[in-house]
C-alpha cells in the first residue's frame, strides 16, 4: 500500500460585477473578487479553457475550478448542479486553515511560542505511556505533523476512532513512535490537539475565533467547521465556498497581509509553505500543514475527494479545484493534471493583446458546464403507474449517507415514488423517526436539487429496463457519490446502494446498504 501511495505521489510531481482593471491594480477581495480577462493579467484564454476542459471529462467529476492572477478572477467554472454559493467540504485541506488559526493565536500571544511544550497547554491531563519524548513535543513539532505520537493513519488506522472521541486525553495517551521532529506522520490527532490548544488559550469557540480574526477580515461569511469535543475537528470538517478557499490562498500569496493589516505574521506564512520536513512520499515536503513539492515554487492544501488550494508565488497565481470523487480516483487521475498543467500555465507580467475569440471560447465553456442540456425523455414504463404514490416498507432498511465527515448512515424504513410527468419524480424516504425526506429526481439527464437533512442533494435517474431504475445521488459540496439500483417486481422492490469506489464505472456495494422493499400493508 505504501509503495502504491508513493507511485501516486510521483504522478503528482509530473462574475463579479467589479470592473476590469490593469495588471497590479486589484483590490483585496474582501467584498468581492474583481474579474478580468486572462489577457489583461498576462494569461491566455484558450490555454485556460483547455485546462478547464481537462476536468470536464466525467472521470474527474469536478465541481468547480477557479483561477486567480494578480488578485483577479480570470476564470471560474462550476459544473451543474454546483453553483458558486455552495460551500464545499474541504476535508484535509482544513488542516492548512487550522494552521493559519494557530499562527494568529501565536501572533496574539495566546500561544506563547512555537517551541512551547505541547503538554504545557494540558496541565489537567496526565498522559499514559509518558516518557521523555512525549514531554518534549512542541507546538512546532505538532504543526509539522512530527509530534512522534504513534498516530499515522496509514499504518495505524484505528487512531481515527480515537480522535473522534473528542477528548485530548485520548490522543495524548497514544504511545510515542519517534522522537519529536524526527519523522513526519499523517496524524489526525495532531490537528485536534492544536484545535484544543486554540480553544483553551483563547477562551473562545474555535470557529468563533477563526471568524473574528481570519474569516471576517478576509470577507469570508457563513463558514462552518464541524465541532469535536470542546474544539473543532481541525483535520477536516471546514466548509467554504470556492471563492473563499481562494481567499485563503490569496492571503498566503500576500505573505499573510490583507488590506494593509498583517493577519498572520509573514514569517509564519513563509515557514508554512516551505519544505520544512520530508514526507514518505517521493519528492514531497511539508511545512505547517501545507504540502510542498521539491523543485516547484508551489504550496498546496490538499483534501480527500479532490479539494485543492494551490498557490504559485513566482506567478502570483492561485488555483482552486473542488471535486466529488473517491480518493483512489483523486490520486490516480486528478493530481497530475491539476498540479502539472497548472504549473505550466503561461504567465507574463505585462498584459497580452486582447483576444475576444479566446475569451468567448472560455466563457462558452463555463456556460456549457453550468448549463448542461437535457437528454430526450423516455416514455415511462408501465411499472411507473403501478408504483406511483404507493408506500413501500423496508424489510431490510436502506442506508444513505446523512452527510458530513464520519457521520453514521441514516436508515430509511419506507419509501414511495410520485411521478410528475415523464421528466422527473419525487422519491420520498421515511426515516426511522418518521421524518419524511423528499428528493426530486430528474429523468431528463439533469440533476434536481433538494434539501436533504443538513445539506442538499442532487439526483437524476434512468430506466435501464422497464423494471430496473438507477438513481444517481450527488451530495452537493461533498465528495460522496451514491447510486441506487432498484428492480421492481409485483409488489416488491429490491435495491442495492453503491458508492463511488474508484474511477468512473467502479462502484462499491456499501456493506449493509442492500435493501429489499415490500408493499406496506
Amino acid at each position: 500500500m505504501k509503495r502504491l501511495l508513493t507511485v501516486f505521489v510521483i504522478l503528482m510531481l509530473v462574475s463579479s460585477v467589479m470592473p476590469i482593471a490593469a495588471v497590479g491594480d486589484a483590490p483585496f477581495p474582501t467584498k468581492d473578487w474583481a474579474v478580468s480577462t486572462p489577457e489583461e493579467q498576462g494569461m491566455d484564454s484558450v490555454e485556460i479553457a483547455n485546462y478547464i476542459k481537462t476536468f470536464s471529462d466525467p472521470a474527474y467529476n469536478f465541481d468547480s475550478l477557479l483561477v486567480v492572477r494578480h488578485g483577479y478572477v480570470v476564470a471560474e467554472a462550476y459544473s451543474a448542479p454546483v453553483q458558486k454559493d455552495i460551500p464545499h467540504e474541504m476535508y484535509s485541506a482544513s488542516k492548512s486553515v487550522l494552521s493559519a488559526v494557530v499562527g494568529i493565536a501565536i501572533d496574539q500571544g495566546h500561544i506563547k511560542s512555537l517551541d512551547d511544550k505541547l503538554l504545557s497547554y494540558f496541565p489537567d491531563i496526565t498522559p499514559a505511556h509518558m516518557d521523555e519524548r512525549k514531554a518534549a513535543i512542541t507546538i512546532r513539532d505538532t504543526l509539522k505533523n512530527c509530534s512522534g505520537l504513534e498516530c499515522n493513519m496509514y499504518t495505524n488506522p484505528e487512531v481515527d476512532a480515537v480522535v473522534m472521541e473528542g477528548e485530548p486525553q485520548k490522543c495524548l495517551d497514544i504511545p510515542m513512535a519517534y522522537k519529536p521532529g524526527e519523522q513526519w506522520q499523517y496524524c489526525q490527532c495532531n490537528l485536534f490537539l492544536l484545535a484544543s490548544v486554540v480553544a483553551r488559550t483563547t477562551g473562545m469557540d474555535v470557529l468563533s475565533y477563526a471568524n473574528k480574526y481570519l474569516f471576517e477580515p478576509l470577507g469570508i461569511k457563513n463558514a462552518y467547521w464541524a465541532p469535536l469535543g470542546n474544539a473543532v475537528m481541525g483535520f477536516t470538517g471546514l466548509r467554504l465556498t470556492t471563492r473563499d478557499m481562494a481567499r485563503i490562498g490569496y492571503l498566503y500569496l500576500k505573505n499573510g497581509q490583507w488590506e494593509g493589516k498583517q493577519i498572520i505574521s509573514s514569517q509564519f506564512v513563509k515557514d508554512s509553505i516551505s519544505g520544512l520536513v520530508t514526507t514518505p512520499f517521493a519528492g514531497t515536503t511539508y511545512g505547517y500543514m501545507w504540502w510542498t513539492v521539491d523543485g516547484m515554487d508551489a504550496a498546496l492544501a490538499l483534501g480527500y475527494g479532490g479539494q485543492y488550494i494551490m498557490i504559485v508565488p513566482s506567478k502570483d497565481l492561485v488555483l482552486v479545484l473542488t471535486t466529488g470523487a473517491h480518493d483512489m480516483l483523486r490520486l490516480m487521475v486528478h493530481v497530475t493534471p491539476f498540479i502539472m498543467q497548472g504549473m505550466q500555465l503561461k504567465t507574463e507580467e505585462a498584459a497580452l493583446p486582447a483576444n475576444p475569440e479566446g475569451v468567448k471560447q472560455l466563457k462558452a465553456l463555463e456556460t456549457e458546464l453550468a448549463n448542461p442540456k437535457a437528454v430526450p425523455i423516455k416514455e415511462l414504463p408501465a411499472i411507473a403507474s403501478a408504483i406511483n404514490k404507493q408506500n413501500y416498507a423496508m424489510v431490510q432498511p436502506m442506508a444513505l449517507v446523512s452527510h458530513g465527515f464520519l457521520d453514521p448512515a441514516t436508515s430509511m424504513k419506507a419509501l414511495s415514488f410520485t411521478f410528475e410527468g415523464a421528466d422527473q419524480f419525487t422519491l420520498t424516504l421515511t426515516k426511522a423517526d418518521d421524518q419524511l425526506v423528499n428528493i426530486a429526481v430528474g429523468l431528463d439527464g439533469l440533476y434536481r436539487v433538494s434539501d436533504y437533512l443538513t445539506w442538499q442533494v442532487a439526483a437524476k435517474a434512468e430506466w435501464l429496463t422497464p423494471a430496473d431504475l438507477r438513481i444517481h445521488i450527488k451530495y452537493l459540496g461533498d465528495a460522496v457519490l451514491e447510486r441506487i439500483d432498484m428492480h421492481f417486481t409485483a409488489g416488491t422492490i429490491s435495491g442495492t446502494v453503491y458508492q463511488m469506489a474508484g474511477p468512473v464505472g467502479a462502484w462499491g456495494d456499501v456493506s449493509s446498504f442492500a435493501a429489499m422493499l415490500v408493499v406496506a400493508q
